[in-house]
């Protein structure tokens, strides 16, 4: 599971760098607004499976 974590993770900085380079900043906000909508459905996930 922690490995899972840290792909996550690397994965959602890289959406955001490619975000800010394309879009300049408001690219980085709107990713930066989609990573912690993503990151928010990871912990309910995670809870969800560790809970069982």
């Amino acid at each position: 599971m922690i490995l899972l974590k840290i792909v996550v993770a690397l994965l959602m900085i890289a959406f955001m760098a490619v975000g800010s380079v394309l879009w300049g900043v408001v690219g980085f906000l709107i990713t930066l607004g989609m990573t912690i909508v993503l990151n928010g459905m990871f912990n309910r996930w995670e809870a969800k499976t560790s809970a069982k």
